[in-house]
C-alpha cells in the first residue's frame, strides 16, 4: 500500500434499539437429552364433559322408571281385577310401554338441549351420524348377527332356570301386538339411541382422557350391568351383552362414526327375533 494512502478506521456494528429479536426456527431449539420422555398428546374430544353424559343415562333410566311406575298405578286403578289376581306380567305389559316411549322422548330432548342449545354443535355430525358409505353398514350387521347367533349356543348349552322370566317373555305372551311393539323398540328406537348415549356422547367424552381399554371397559360394564334388569344374574345372556357392548366400542373407535355401532346393535337385537318368526319360540 502506498504510504501516502488515507487510513479508513473501522466502523463499529450498527445497533437498532427497536429491532425486535429474531424467532428461533426450528433447527435452533436445542435437542432434548436422551431419556426425556415424550409430552404426551391430548386427544381432541367432543365439547361435552363425561359428566353430562352420565346425566343423560342416569335421565334415560330414570324416566324409564318413573313413567312405567306412573302407568302402573294409573292401569292398576282403571284396572283393579289384575292387582287383585296378582297378573303381574300384564300389569308390566300395559304399563312399560309407557315408560319406554316417555323415557326415550324426554332423553331424546335432553341431547337436543345438551349438544344444540348448551354447546351450540351440530346435532348429528357432533355424535358421529353423518354422511356414511351405507355398504359399509353390512359387515358390522352381520358381525351383530354372528355374536347373537353365538350366544344363543351358549344359551342352549346352559339354560336359565325354569322359574326365570325375562322381559322377552312377558311380551311374547301378550300376543301379535305387544310382540311387534317390542320389536319396533328393541330394533328400531333401542339401537339408536343406547348409541347415542354409550357410544355417542359417552365413550368419546372418556376417550379424551383415557386410553381406548380403559374407556371401552368402562363403558362397557356399565352398559351391561345397565341391562342386567332384563338378563337378571343369567351369565350366558350376561356374557353376550358384554361381548356385544365391547365390539361396539371397537367399531366406534375403528369408524370414527356412530353408524357401524348402530348396524351392529340393529343385527344383535334383530337376530334374537328370528325364531320368533320362523319356529314361534324363544
Amino acid at each position: 500500500m502506498p504510504a501516502d494512502s488515507p487510513q479508513i478506521p473501522p466502523q463499529a456494528p450498527v445497533v437498532h434499539l427497536d429491532a425486535e429479536p429474531a424467532t428461533p426456527g426450528p433447527d435452533s431449539i436445542p435437542p432434548q437429552p436422551p431419556g426425556t420422555p415424550a409430552a404426551p398428546e391430548r386427544r381432541p374430544g367432543p365439547a361435552w364433559a363425561a359428566w353430562e353424559a352420565f346425566v343423560l343415562l342416569a335421565l334415560f333410566f330414570g324416566a324409564q322408571l318413573l313413567f312405567s311406575g306412573i302407568a302402573l298405578a294409573v292401569v292398576g286403578r282403571l284396572m283393579p281385577g289384575l292387582s287383585s289376581s296378582g297378573d303381574i306380567g300384564k300389569l308390566v305389559l300395559y304399563s312399560l310401554p309407557v315408560g319406554l316411549l316417555a323415557s326415550y322422548l324426554v332423553t331424546g330432548l335432553g341431547v337436543y338441549w345438551l349438544l344444540v342449545r348448551r354447546h351450540r354443535q351440530p346435532l348429528w355430525s357432533s355424535l358421529g351420524l353423518g354422511a356414511f358409505p351405507p355398504l359399509r353398514l353390512i359387515a358390522p350387521f352381520l358381525g351383530g348377527f354372528l355374536l347373537q347367533f353365538a350366544t344363543a349356543v351358549l344359551v342352549a348349552f346352559f339354560p336359565p332356570p325354569e322359574d326365570q322370566q325375562f322381559l322377552f317373555d312377558v311380551f311374547l305372551a301378550g300376543g301379535f301386538w305387544s310382540m311387534a311393539f317390542f320389536f319396533v323398540v328393541a330394533v328400531g328406537l333401542a339401537p339408536l339411541l343406547e348409541e347415542v348415549l354409550f357410544r355417542g356422547l359417552l365413550f368419546p367424552a372418556m376417550r379424551r382422557r383415557c386410553r381406548f381399554l380403559t374407556a371401552a371397559m368402562l363403558v362397557t360394564l356399565l352398559f351391561a350391568a345397565l341391562h342386567a334388569f332384563q338378563t337378571g344374574t343369567y351369565w350366558p345372556a350376561l356374557t353376550g351383552i358384554f361381548l356385544c357392548g365391547w365390539l361396539l366400542a371397537w367399531l366406534r373407535e375403528r369408524h370414527g362414526a356412530l353408524w357401524p355401532p348402530v348396524a351392529f346393535h340393529i343385527g344383535f337385537n334383530f337376530t334374537a327375533f328370528i325364531p320368533i318368526f320362523l319356529f314361534n319360540v324363544v
